[in-house]
C-alpha cells in the first residue's frame, strides 16, 4: 500500500479579491483605483540554452536567464479622475475659471432649428438673457432656447414673434477653483504615468497577500467606450515594471508578502 504524505491544508485554496493602490511618482500618498474585473501580473523570461556536445545526442546542460520582463494588467471599472487620466495617458489637472459679469456674445443670422452655440466657460444659470439683436425682443427659456450651463452650450429653437435673426446673449461666467475638483485631462499629455502599485489582498477564501511593484509605467491597453447599451465602462491598463536600485537585493522589481 502506497503511503500518502500529509496533504496541504484546504485553507490554501483561494478565490482572489484585492484592492489596487497607486502612488504617483513624486507623491507621498496612495490613491485607490477601485473596483476591477481583473488584475494580473505576467513575468516573461528570456533564456540562453546550452546543449552539451559530449554525447552523440545533445542534451540540455544549462539554461541562463538573460532577461526578465514583468507586466501588470488591470481592467478598472470606476471612473475616478485618476483612472480616467491613466486610461487616456493624460496629465491629471483641474480646471479654473475667473468669475465674469455681463459677458456678451452676438450672432448674425444663426439658424434657429436646434443649432448649438458654444459659449466660453461655465454659465451662471441665474443670469442668462437672450434677445433679438435689433429690436431686443426677448427669447423665452424652453420655448425659444434652452441651454446647458455646465457645458456652456445654448440651443436656439426658434425666432420669437416680432424678432429677426440676429441674436444677442448676455450671461455671467461662474468662478471655478482648483478646490472644486473639476478634472481637466489632456489626452496623451503624459506618456510617462509612473508610480508605485500595491495589490492588497482582501479575499475571504485563502491566504491574503500584498504585492508591491515599486516603479510601474502605466499606459492604456485598449479602447475606451463612451457609448454602450448595457455594459459598464471598462478601462484596460498595462504597466511595465522597472527595476528600482534603491530596494534590497532581490526585491528591485517588487515583492509579495503574506498579510498576517
Amino acid at each position: 500500500m502506497t503511503i500518502q504524505f500529509q496533504p496541504l491544508s484546504n485553507d490554501l485554496y483561494s478565490i482572489p479579491k484585492a484592492q489596487i493602490l497607486f502612488q504617483p511618482l513624486g507623491s507621498t500618498e496612495f490613491e485607490l483605483l477601485g473596483d476591477s474585473d481583473t488584475v494580473t501580473i505576467e513575468t516573461t523570461v528570456e533564456e540562453v540554452e546550452r546543449y552539451s556536445n559530449e554525447t552523440g545526442t545533445k542534451k540540455l546542460a544549462k539554461t541562463i536567464t538573460t532577461q526578465i520582463d514583468v507586466e501588470v494588467k488591470m481592467e478598472l471599472v470606476q471612473l475616478s479622475d485618476r483612472n480616467r487620466a491613466l486610461s487616456l495617458m493624460g496629465e491629471l489637472g483641474y480646471k479654473t475659471q475667473a468669475a465674469l459679469v455681463a459677458e456678451t456674445k452676438s450672432l448674425t443670422a444663426p439658424t434657429h432649428d436646434g443649432t448649438l452655440i458654444k459659449l466660453d466657460g461655465h454659465i451662471n444659470t441665474s443670469n442668462m438673457v437672450i434677445t433679438d439683436g435689433a429690436t431686443t425682443v426677448p427669447y423665452v427659456l424652453d420655448v425659444d432656447y434652452t441651454y446647458d450651463a455646465k457645458g456652456g452650450f445654448v440651443q436656439l429653437l426658434q425666432v420669437p414673434a416680432g424678432g429677426d435673426l440676429d441674436v444677442e446673449m448676455t450671461f455671467d461666467v461662474a468662478e471655478i477653483l482648483v478646490a472644486d475638483k473639476a478634472a481637466l485631462i489632456g489626452l496623451g499629455s503624459k506618456p510617462e504615468n509612473r508610480g508605485t502599485i500595491i495589490i492588497r489582498g482582501t479575499n475571504d477564501v485563502g491566504p491574503q497577500t500584498m504585492v508591491t511593484l515599486h516603479d510601474v509605467q502605466i499606459r492604456p491597453d485598449g479602447e475606451r467606450s463612451y457609448i454602450s447599451d448595457t455594459d459598464l465602462d471598462v478601462m484596460s491598463l498595462v504597466g511595465r515594471v522597472f527595476s528600482d536600485p534603491t530596494q534590497p537585493t532581490g526585491e528591485e522589481l517588487g515583492i509579495e508578502q503574506l498579510i498576517l
